[in-house]
């Protein structure tokens, strides 16, 4: 942890320098009298304690411990504050985008489309969800337009319960109303043998599902010669159709393209689905915490306050005060788990492929030397590696992607020390030389707004915080290839049960306006599992992967574009908890929206005392 609080001193350092400037470059830009105030010179924080990294706490002088207001309702704005004036949806924008029905949805912010049948709304188009199955040998998810089904990746499972809690989830990466499939869904797989697809001579249904006099010559071809499915299966595909019996289930043998039935043990199953949403996108691939923390007790920190010692749980069955944290729904798959895999075909030359963003990267960085911005950006287009010379450097939502808060360790220096990312595939670490900012990597995005000093986005692999530096500052280099991910918010403004809420069609996640006070992470946790916001009960707290959706790097003052009435931005200052925690157990992750440095990803004490001056509590936003 020396590395950790030893760079928070250099940030500060930095820091103070470059928002002094920012605070002057926003009330030029703004043409306002008020100048921000920047507080970080009087940060408290000892090298001997995890640092904030540059957020201080704006409630300092806020000691009266009441919780955050747990109201079901904190949108107590009108109509008038929330819709624009013009409606996005006057012009019909749908009208003229392909695979829409034309239909266009909004309420004054953003507009969605509505997509035909196998396509869906990303924010800027109708893309395919799934290709049509048959079309693309081996890829899954894929659709079959004859019965409008989605079809998954086939698994051997042991059990008719296990069968159908599996399809429950989320498959293939993708979630939507999987189900284990009926005989009528599993026939229309069928192919070549007209007996048992639907509408043959089979008299099998989920309906009709007797077994008494069951005549085998009318539900089996008896063919071995060619492959009965559309999906290439050649074995047995169980059904979730019981026979009257009540002991057996349905299947089919696709070496024989047969119809019967047996005893559900164990077998080979594929999912259906009707509708699917994709979940391949930057928010919805889990953050790797699987872990829940608790508080066990405290400690003097010797600064005249107490320190809270939290230690790693299990969550399941996690008292109510310590529910909602990012662990818990990690493991009740709410997200995407990371998939990655490493290519070393070429020696000295492995990369990393991200199979669900569709990205490549190096796998070792730079360790040799660290970079300015400019040269940075220069390596990385001048880079040829493992046989490919189109490499870039990544934008700020791609570099944060791997960063994985399952909390890896590793020794360097020889020092055992703590870090976010997956060192099975990114091994370097345990090699960085430390050079100035020496732990953050570069990204390709700068802050968007007018000064003499140009400042761009890094991301740092050791504490899990993303932070904004001066592009003359030497930081490291890592490379990526493939298609540059647009990850920028698609919001679009509805009114559910008498409520505004906003759903972002990039992600599909709905969020609920700001909560009107703000809370300590404890409280933020109980807010979010307490709230029945417009008639839902499902509301939670986001993770940092979540709650970084919200983050555009190419806008500030709010570096969002989520609607500004609904954030309830009341000051210059727009701090947003998550339900990662940190990893010094007692901190926990959160997200600048609208304070110098915009979009920053840093930590906070989850409810102890900041050096004596005040908790921590920052603004909540529910997701779901």
């Amino acid at each position: 942890m020396k590395k950790f609080f030893l760079l928070s001193l250099i940030f500060a350092i930095s820091l103070f320098a470059s928002c002094s400037g920012g605070s002057k470059d926003k009330k030029d830009a703004d043409d306002q009298n008020e100048t921000v105030t920047d507080t970080d010179d009087t940060d408290t924080t000892n090298d001997d304690e995890q640092p904030d990294t540059g957020s201080e706490n704006e409630d300092e002088n806020d000691n009266d411990n009441e919780p955050a207001d747990t109201g079901d309702n904190p949108d107590n704005s009108t109509d008038n504050d929330v819709v624009s004036e013009t409606n996005p949806c006057d012009a019909n924008p749908c009208a003229s985008v392909k695979n829409s029905t034309g239909k266009c949805e909004s309420e004054g912010i953003g507009y969605f489309c509505e997509c035909t049948e196998n396509y869906d709304w990303n924010g800027k188009e109708c893309g395919q969800i799934a290709p049509e199955c048959g079309k693309e040998e081996g890829v899954v998810p894929c659709y079959d337009p004859e019965s409008k089904l989605y079809w998954s990746s086939k698994t051997e499972l042991f059990g008719a319960e296990e069968k159908a809690a599996y399809c429950q989830g989320i498959i293939d990466g993708y979630y939507g109303d999987w189900h284990m499939p009926t005989i009528d869904e599993l026939r229309t797989l069928v192919k070549n043998c007209d007996k048992i697809k639907p509408g043959g001579t089979c008299p099998v249904t989920a309906e009709n599902n007797s077994s008494e006099g069951f005549n085998d010559d009318s539900c089996s071809c008896n063919d071995t010669s060619f492959v009965n499915s559309k999906l290439g299966d050649g074995e047995i595909l169980w059904s979730s159709t019981k026979s009257s019996n009540e002991t057996e289930s349905w299947y089919i043998d696709f070496s024989n393209a047969t119809i019967s039935f047996g005893l559900d043990e164990n077998g080979i199953i594929r999912c259906a689905a009707k509708n699917l949403t994709n979940l391949r996108v930057i928010g919805r691939i889990c953050s790797g915490q699987n872990a829940c923390y608790k508080k066990v007790g405290e400690e003097d920190s010797g600064y005249g306050y107490m320190d809270e010692i939290y230690e790693e749980t299990s969550c399941e069955g996690i008292e109510k005060e310590f529910a909602g944290q990012d662990g818990h729904y990690e493991q009740l798959g709410f997200c995407v788990p990371a998939d990655l895999t490493l290519n070393d075909d070429i020696p000295d030359e492995a990369t990393v492929i991200d199979n669900n963003l569709g990205l490549e990267w190096q796998q070792n960085a730079q360790t040799d030397k660290s970079s300015t911005w400019e040269e940075a950006k220069k390596y990385c287009e001048d880079l040829v590696y493992a046989e490919h010379d189109d490499w870039r450097l990544p934008n700020a939502h791609e570099l944060n992607s791997i960063l994985d808060y399952g909390f890896y360790t590793v020794e360097s220096d020889g020092i055992r020390d703590t870090v976010s990312i997956d060192v099975d595939y990114f091994t370097e670490m345990e090699e960085i030389k430390y050079e100035g900012a020496g732990m953050f990597y570069w990204s390709s995005s700068a802050l968007n707004y007018p000064r003499d000093e140009q400042d761009a986005f890094t991301s740092d692999p050791w504490t899990g915080v993303s932070l904004w530096w001066k592009t003359d500052i030497k930081a490291f280099v890592r490379c990526v290839r493939g298609r540059e991910l647009d990850v920028k918010g698609a919001f679009a403004v509805k009114t559910v049960n008498g409520e505004k809420v906003v759903v972002d069609y990039r992600t599909h996640f709905t969020w609920q306006p700001a909560a009107e006070e703000r809370a300590t992470w404890l409280e933020a946790l109980s807010y979010c599992e307490n709230s029945k916001y417009a008639g839902f009960d499902d509301w939670r707290l986001p993770n940092v992967k979540e709650l970084s959706t919200l983050i555009n790097y190419d806008k500030t003052y709010p570096a969002t574009d989520f609607p500004e009435e609904l954030l309830r931005i009341d000051d210059e200052r727009h701090e947003l908890w998550s339900s990662t925690t940190a990893m010094d157990y007692a901190w926990a992750y959160g997200a600048h929206i609208s304070y110098h440095p915009d979009g920053n990803i840093y930590t906070g004490r989850k409810s102890s005392q900041n050096g004596g001056d005040g908790v921590y509590k920052y603004n909540v936003m529910c997701i779901r």
